[in-house]
């Protein structure tokens, strides 16, 4: 018991310091420069940003996206899906060699896409192997 004691003496000791600190005028201008100077970078703000959407920066770029677009995992919300037709949530769909958009689809379109690693020419045998059953 007495190992939570001396936890609970350290946090609050620490927690003090803090707290005489945030009351200094000088180190709450200090702090606040600080951030200031850091916020007007908007290459530091976009990466603070990815960062906090849990994705790397170089993706948006990557797929060359209107800033509008970026970090938008959906599309316009619902629609229909260019591949089935099937109504629901639509990703945007883009070719990973060259990152150009080719259109929206549902998220299981764009999973078999994924799965047939976007190759067109496996894609021909899946259909021709489905059809001939």
């Amino acid at each position: 018991m007495s190992g939570t004691n001396s936890a609970v003496k350290k946090l609050t000791k620490r927690s003090a310091a803090m707290k005489r600190r945030w009351q200094d005028p000088e180190a709450l201008r200090q702090h606040a420069a600080k951030m200031k100077a850091i916020w007007a970078d908007p290459d530091r703000r976009a990466r603070l940003a990815a960062k906090l959407r849990g994705r790397p920066i170089s993706s948006a770029h990557r797929q060359n996206l209107s800033t509008a677009m970026r970090g938008k995992k959906h599309v316009n919300g619902r629609g229909t899906c260019s591949l089935c037709g099937r109504e629901g949530m639509l990703h945007r769909d883009h070719c990973h060699k060259t990152g150009k958009q080719r259109g929206k689809i549902c998220s299981r379109c764009n999973t078999a896409i994924g799965l047939l690693a976007d190759d067109p020419v496996l894609c021909r045998k899946v259909a021709d192997y489905l059809e001939a059953a």
